[in-house]
């Protein structure tokens, strides 16, 4: 039989899955630099793997409850299958009996289910494909009733609902922004000369903080979204406000895939979006997953821990970034400011729940720094693990 244990989170990177008897890579064992570990999930069920990051221990522990789970018989084997969608690689691994016919059809119909959601997905969320609902809704002049599909729909109320509940540290409104500094298909600048202006930043920040004027219209079983009336105009161009969905997407995408593994009767694999958000079901092997989070400023990762039947997000400033002059530029944008992060938060990973929330926690964590996620993981995350990391100053 064929057993998939360990399960690499990269945030927008492509999936690694090893086995379990691997080595694990122990990394910048001889770096300067320290990075401190904040997180409530017991120190007896994780483990580091890199000497350069300590725990420091100024959260308060949840009680971690490991999910029952057991491996599958003998006689199971493990189908992979691949998909591309959102601009993103995505891999769904199951271990069933697969020389039942009934099984192996029911996989299948699994397969054609998901690639038929992940294309809807991109038909709706997607903020670069022409003709999509997010595309139509950019494109829309401010004040205007943009007709969109269910997936947008229950895409945004989620938005709107963590960007309540973030106190606006998430904001999916900050699509200008992200473009502003190279990111999201736009040109990346070569030197600071190049970057956008103060002016700039502080006008498409005033912007995307109109993003709670947003409205959702359902009627007639029609779906519809206002955009504010707000606009701004700065070095001779209008904005008005435009949505990057992609910082909830996948982690949506990943809760309806859950719901087909279960719709199609499959209680061992896991599917893994972008290596981003997954669902890790129960492991073939031996119930549970080791789940290894990449070290941010190296090679190879610097946590492990045990999983089963959770989903988990992850954030980072580590891939879709650029350094100039010494200095980081992250995809991840504080709503406040209009520009990359400066929290000294660098990765974030949230488990439980549900995909599309964590993957909007992980972000807000990041953007809200280390005492304000401290308060918040302790105040307001008792029912997630959580784990970020951040800069020693």
């Amino acid at each position: 039989m064929e057993k998939i244990y360990n399960i690499i989170m990269n945030k927008h990177s492509a999936f690694l899955v090893c086995a379990l008897s691997a080595a694990f890579i122990f990394s910048g064992c001889g770096s300067a630099e320290k990075y401190g570990i904040y997180t409530n999930i017991p120190q007896n069920v994780i483990t580091l793997t890199a000497g350069n990051f300590g725990f420091e221990n100024k959260l308060e522990t949840t009680s971690f409850i490991m999910q029952n789970s057991t491996p599958a018989p003998e006689k199971f084997t493990v189908k992979t299958e691949e998909f591309y969608a959102m601009n993103a690689h995505s891999v769904l691994v199951v271990a069933a009996d697969f020389g039942n016919s009934e099984t192996a059809e029911r996989f299948d119909l699994l397969k054609s289910a998901v690639g038929e959601l992940l294309l809807s997905l991109d038909l709706s969320l997607s903020a670069t494909q022409t003709g999509s609902c997010v595309y139509n809704f950019n494109s829309a002049p401010a004040g205007s009733k943009v007709v969109v599909d269910a997936n947008f729909y229950n895409a945004l109320t989620a938005a709107k609902y963590m960007h309540s509940f973030t106190e606006a540290a998430y904001n999916p409104a900050v699509y200008d922004c992200v473009q502003a500094f190279g990111f999201l298909g736009a040109d990346r600048p070569a030197s600071v000369s190049e970057l956008p202006s103060e002016e700039k930043c502080s006008a498409l920040a005033r912007v995307a903080s109109h993003f709670s004027e947003t409205e959702l219209i359902a009627e007639n079983g029609e779906y519809y979204a206002v955009k504010p009336l707000y606009t701004e105009f700065v070095e001779g161009k209008e904005y008005n406000l435009k949505l990057d969905l992609g910082g909830i997407g996948k982690g949506y995408a990943v809760d309806l895939i859950d719901g087909l593994l279960d719709e199609y009767g499959f209680e061992y694999g896991y599917f893994n979006f972008a290596s981003s958000s997954m669902v890790c079901k129960s492991s073939a092997g031996n119930g549970n997953y080791t789940v290894t989070l990449r070290n941010p400023r190296g090679s190879g990762n610097y946590l492990k821990l045990l999983v089963n039947n959770a989903k988990i997000s992850t954030s980072g400033d580590y891939f879709l970034s650029y350094i100039l002059d010494g200095k980081r530029y992250s995809s991840v944008i504080s709503p406040k400011t209009g520009k990359p992060i400066e929290t000294g938060v660098i990765t974030a990973t949230v488990i439980g729940g549900s995909a599309a929330e964590n993957d909007a926690l992980t972000t807000a964590l990041m953007v809200m720094g280390r005492e304000k996620a401290s308060v918040f993981v302790s105040e307001k995350l008792l029912d997630r693990q959580v784990v970020f990391v951040c800069e020693k100053v």
